[in-house]
């Protein structure tokens, strides 16, 4: 049977990918889709034939999901739209929203083949464990299913998904994780939730050493053209500090591929920041959160100073390490004054790019208009400290859309001179969306 998922950014998910290789291994088919990048998506859809369509998005991008499941029901014929990811699973009560026919909570990997042998048995999915579906008005809730603690029993990220986009297999940064934390999303829908956020820098089930590191050789071997390595989980440098300092030695002596990876500031002290350049890191994503010191706490659930965060940067620039920072608008107890304050943190930082993202806990919510625009407009001053005072101004003036398109600008610029994509994927993708055509036809599997 066929898995079809949908994906608006035109980047590899590794939790897509994990997922993708955890139904082909079980012998059925799964194809990604990127709506933007398809001449005729329709078509394609009906050719491909899905049992099931999956959407991951995150907070920022529930809205569009729920646009295109909409639109992608008529297409396939009626086959389910099923929704995961951490936004699934901190709101499983989006299955009530029209275009949401289930939800899979929790590690997905295990409850997919389940479904599709539903299907193929013509089965009813309601009451699956570890799903959540609307019957009658009423929320049913299946089995929790226990979660995946063995995360070495898993498939190798199957990066087959995306056979359709030449523009997505030449990337030259191979998208890795070595964990099940919070995957970083600096470049998926600048919003996230207030549970997700709660969870980042927490310490999280990881691959053992020996087997995160061989799978990044595999990666690598399939791929000659990865350049880089871009690790996404946010608790890639959390305890117990004796796999951290495994896995970089050994990655320092087996890989040796420049790579980025993200880091609360209290986790980067001189050992770690040495540790890090000697394995081969370029870019580290700092989580500032917030210029407010009671804000940030409140965050990560433990004390962070301002001289924490600027020791930080310091010793990673001591060492050769970009920083780009990541800081949030809209925690709990957000004002235009605290906001004000990160902004004038990252200027004090003077950061390589500075991330602002909106943290939202419900699709829709939102903050005062001065706020909203202060974080479309911090990446933009944080380069150049001179338009703190015009940021300020613009803040509280109209122009959403010109603030969005330079965010946009700023934001997709960085990704190329922080090397996170190198310029030629950057043409590719650009090219490629813009003609709006994938790279084949797609084909069912012969059965």
């Amino acid at each position: 049977m066929r898995v079809a998922f949908i994906q608006k950014d035109p980047m590899p998910d590794p939790a897509l990918m994990v997922l993708g290789a955890a139904v082909v291994f079980r012998g059925h088919e799964a194809e990604c889709f990127i709506p933007a990048a398809e001449r005729d998506l329709e078509a394609s859809l009906k050719a491909f034939a899905p049992a099931i369509v999956v959407f991951s998005p995150t907070t920022g991008f529930f809205g569009w999901a729920l646009e295109e499941a909409r639109r992608i029901r008529g297409m396939t014929g009626g086959a389910p739209m099923v929704f995961t990811g951490t936004h699934a699973t901190d709101h499983p009560e989006i299955v009530r929203e029209d275009g949401v026919d289930l939800v899979m909570v929790g590690d997905p990997e295990t409850t997919l083949p389940e479904l599709l042998l539903k299907i193929f048995k013509e089965r009813e999915l309601p009451g699956t464990s570890g799903t959540v579906a609307l019957v009658g008005g009423e929320l049913v809730r299946g089995p929790e299913r226990e979660a995946i603690d063995d995360l070495d029993s898993l498939p190798l990220p199957d990066l087959e998904i995306y056979r359709r986009y030449g523009f997505v297999q030449r990337q030259t940064t191979l998208a890795a994780a070595v964990g099940r934390g919070v995957f970083e999303n600096t470049h998926s829908g600048f919003r996230i939730g207030l549970q997700e956020l709660q969870r980042r820098f927490r310490p999280a089930r990881r691959h053992s050493v020996a087997e995160a590191i061989q799978r990044v050789h595999l990666m690598l071997q399939r791929r000659p053209n990865y350049r880089r390595v871009a690790f996404k989980d946010d608790s890639f440098l959390m305890d117990p500090p004796e796999w951290v300092h495994e896995f970089l030695s050994r990655y320092r002596d087996e890989i040796g591929l420049p790579f980025s990876c993200v880091a609360a500031p209290d986790l980067l002290d001189e050992a770690m920041v040495s540790r890090l350049a000697n394995a081969g890191c370029a870019l580290v994503r700092l989580a500032v959160e917030s210029g407010d010191e009671g804000l940030r706490s409140a965050v990560l659930g433990r004390t962070v100073t301002d001289d924490q965060v600027v020791d930080a940067v310091a010793r990673l620039r001591d060492r050769g390490i970009s920083v780009h920072t990541i800081s949030f608008f809209g925690l709990p107890g957000e004002t235009l004054e605290t906001a004000t304050s990160t902004l004038d943190f990252n200027l004090e930082l003077r950061p390589d790019h500075a991330f602002a993202i909106l943290v939202a806990d419900e699709e829709g919510a939102s903050l005062s208009p001065e706020i909203e625009r202060l974080q479309l407009l911090l990446p933009l001053a944080a380069s150049a400290p001179v338009l703190r005072g015009a940021a300020l101004q613009a803040a509280t003036m109209p122009g959403e859309g010109l603030y969005r398109a330079l965010f946009q600008l700023h934001h997709d610029m960085a990704f190329v001179t922080g090397d996170e994509l190198a310029r030629p994927d950057v043409l590719r993708i650009v090219a490629s969306m813009w003609r709006g055509r994938s790279a084949r036809p797609a084909r069912p599997m012969l059965q």
